[in-house]
């Protein structure tokens, strides 16, 4: 928790967050669109996740990736994950985990 601000401020500041990925994902339908977000804790990360696809992202096929910590090339590990599949939105997952020098 962020020190000097009441525990309402972070939900309502979550809260706000929420609702601008769920537009973010929605309107770039049909086009590419990198959004990065970052959130410290994983029972909430987990929690956000899926609020937002109960929601605000019913009705899209969203597609997790959870990248190893040892990848070297995050678009070869992203793509053998894919396959043919093109979803609405993809969330990586861990990676800043991954190790540095990454190339596409």
């Amino acid at each position: 928790m962020v020190a000097g601000n009441p525990p309402a401020d972070i939900t309502a500041a979550n809260e706000n967050s929420l609702k601008s990925l769920g537009r973010a994902i929605a309107f770039s339908q049909g086009q590419f669109s990198l959004v990065l977000v970052c959130c410290n804790y994983g029972i909430l990360r987990e929690q956000m996740l899926q609020r937002l696809q109960d929601e605000y992202l019913a009705g899209y096929q969203i597609h997790q990736v959870a990248l190893p910590h040892n990848v070297i090339n995050v678009y070869t590990a992203i793509h053998l994950q894919l396959t043919n599949n093109q979803p609405s939105a993809l969330f990586v997952m861990q990676s800043q985990t991954c190790k540095a020098g990454e190339s596409a």
